[in-house]
């Protein structure tokens, strides 16, 4: 394991000196750096220009501009797989709640806005087993304890949420009220439907458990056990939500989605994030799963189609969180728990390494291109061109060797 102590910027540009690095500009050096993280900027790439890796001695024309030169092309690259996936994972989003919607609401004559939140009904998907997919994928998408009655480890249209410190402006509820005793105070648990303006949210409907303090009112000391009440106004109290919906939930997080009653998918549906999106995947209904296939364009092999697109969207997966994170996207590998799909391996003619387990695993950048390739959004040409530019310029100025060592890198 290493372990390193802190330098400072003088400290680090003398370093590169004593390697041999050429045309050191100090100023230019020192911001530079101060911008770029010195180990992403010089350390992520220092390999690349190494004569002899053991006492770290640059080859004699390496100066500090390739330094900046090959970090610009790794952030270039990043920029533009960015901008390639966001549009795969949008309609990877628009065609999931565009089929979901039509399965549901093809049944109905006719379609109120009440049906709108279907998609939260555990009822509607087929919860996948053991042969549906990647066990750290199905393992999370529905979890169920009995005893408890309680979801656990689901997917987040499936689960109960919580928003504290929620201050109640002319609610009216509608539903039963109990209460406990905590510390000499009676705690109202108030259980049913919810119309009116919360603090921070435009008014709306809610259903869901709210728990007050009776102390803050003297309406609320009234209240009897298990008391049913109909347009009971609550004004003026804060308590906290609990057993919110995801769709209720996402109306204190989201004011594009307060703006209904009855979120529907199309608009919920931009709250998750691509994993949420992998994991709801594989509970669809396999006419849902080839449509969306369809609409993205991905082929696959015939006898492991489904397969072969969830191990495509799980590497997007990680490729989008590398340039998310503005991690340097010319070093990504697949990480060790992602096991690559054989069929997808054999007809991309993947390299990847092979571990104790004859699992296939990790594979480099232009590997990563070729399976993100598989999807008609997606054009892996614009991306071959920004490396075309730059292993051109490395040949015009005779350093053929840098363009050696970065095909090794990525491939």
């Amino acid at each position: 394991m290493k372990n390193k102590l802190f330098k400072d910027i003088p400290d680090q540009r003398k370093i590169q000196s004593q390697r041999g690095l050429k045309r050191i500009n100090e100023s230019i050096f020192d911001e530079y750096i101060k911008q770029n993280n010195y180990f992403n900027a010089i350390n992520g790439f220092e390999t690349l220009f190494l004569s002899d890796k053991e006492s770290k001695i640059y080859h004699k024309n390496i100066s500090f501009n390739d330094f900046r030169r090959v970090y610009n092309l790794d952030k270039q690259i990043s920029k533009e797989l960015y901008k390639q996936l966001a549009l795969v994972e949008l309609a990877l989003s628009s065609s999931i709640s565009y089929h979901l919607s039509k399965s549901y609401f093809g049944n109905f004559s006719t379609i109120t806005s009440n049906l709108n939140t279907f998609y939260l009904d555990i009822s509607h998907y087929s919860i996948p087993n053991q042969n549906s997919g990647p066990a750290h994928l199905i393992n999370y998408f529905y979890n169920y304890d009995i005893q408890k009655n309680e979801v656990y480890n689901s997917h987040k249209f499936f689960k109960k949420y919580v928003q504290k410190d929620v201050f109640a402006h002319n609610v009216d509820f509608t539903g039963t009220c109990t209460y406990h005793s905590r510390l000499g105070n009676q705690i109202l648990f108030f259980d049913g439907e919810f119309r009116g303006k919360f603090r921070g949210v435009e008014k709306n409907r809610f259903k869901g458990k709210f728990v007050v303090d009776s102390a803050q009112s003297s309406a609320l000391q009234n209240l009897s056990n298990n008391q049913q009440l109909t347009n009971f106004r609550m004004n003026g109290c804060t308590g906290d939500f609990i057993s919110l919906s995801y769709s209720d939930y996402c109306k204190f997080k989201y004011p594009y989605v307060a703006k209904y009653e009855y979120p529907p998918i199309w608009v919920v549906i931009n709250t998750l994030m691509l994993n949420d999106l992998i994991v709801l995947f594989l509970g669809l209904d396999s006419t849902i799963q080839n449509n969306i296939m369809k609409d993205l364009g991905f082929v696959g092999s015939p006898s492991s189609k489904k397969e072969e697109f969830i191990n495509y969207l799980e590497i997007m997966r990680e490729a989008r969180n590398c340039v998310a994170h503005y991690g340097l996207i010319s070093r990504i590998r697949t990480p060790e728990n992602l096991i690559l799909n054989t069929n997808l391996v054999r007809r991309l003619k993947l390299k990847p390494k092979i571990n104790n387990s004859n699992d296939l695993k990790k594979i480099a950048l232009f590997d990563i291109l070729k399976v993100l390739n598989e999807v008609t959004l997606f054009d892996v040409r614009r991306i071959r061109k920004i490396f075309l530019i730059y292993f051109l310029k490395n040949i015009i100025q005779l350093k053929w060797k840098i363009n050696k060592n970065f095909l090794k890198r990525v491939q």
